[in-house]
């Protein structure tokens, strides 16, 4: 919300003076003064968002993909959202944010419009020799005295979320967090099952590439 309290005052002119034997001398002027605009903002930032519906299992798939990782160790970070005083609560890595993050940010930032400026110039011809030969001196200039804005910012990042509800990746016996336990389908617990043995397979592979790695320094 801005409020102009039209407290400002603005004066502008020229003046064109033929000058014989030289040319014309023209001046032009500007001056504007006053109280800046109230001007209040709020801004908040909530997550995690899933537009796109994306499965956990998805996650997990893409997660294990190299050239997916290798794009993301490449790739700078961009600003996910921006609230008012340029606060800047959470980043991301292209070419996938982490739809599983729980954060929340606020910010409220009010101008009292208590600040005043003073904004000028003037700009004329200066001879140096006949026929309108010369040079214009263009002058201007800006200044603004005040107090700075009343501004509240706070930011609350959570632990990340399993994607998957669990306390633990490795036991799914136990109950998912603030959600209500409903049978599986067959097809859901089939899907469950393959993708443990893919996570486990990946981590064994893992495990003997890193044992590899180790025999080679030895």
């Amino acid at each position: 919300m801005e409020l102009n309290p039209a407290n400002k005052i603005s004066m502008a002119g020229d003046i064109n003076v033929p000058v014989p034997g030289w040319g014309q001398f023209d001046v032009d002027g500007n001056l504007y003064f006053g109280h800046i605009n109230f001007d209040s903002k709020i801004g908040w930032q909530i997550a995690p968002t899933n537009h796109l519906n994306i499965k956990p299992e998805t996650l997990a798939l893409i997660g294990q993909n190299p050239a997916f990782r290798e794009a993301r160790r490449k790739v700078q970070e961009v600003v996910v959202g921006r609230v008012p005083y340029g606060y800047e609560p959470i980043k991301c890595k292209p070419p996938f944010c982490n739809p599983f993050v729980h954060h929340t940010a606020v910010a409220v930032e009010v101008e009292e419009g208590d600040d005043t400026f003073f904004i000028g110039g003037i700009d004329f011809p200066f001879p140096l020799g006949p026929d309108g030969s010369g040079v214009r001196f263009p002058l201007s200039g800006a200044v603004e005295q005040g107090t700075s804005p009343v501004a509240y910012a706070h930011g609350h990042a959570f632990n990340p979320v399993s994607p998957f509800d669990m306390q633990s990746l490795r036991d799914d016996t136990l109950p998912p967090r603030n959600a209500k336990r409903r049978m599986e389908s067959r097809l859901e617990k089939e899907k469950r099952r393959r993708m443990w043995e893919m996570m486990d397979k990946f981590h064994k592979k893992k495990r003997s590439s890193d044992e590899k790695e180790e025999d080679s320094r030895d």
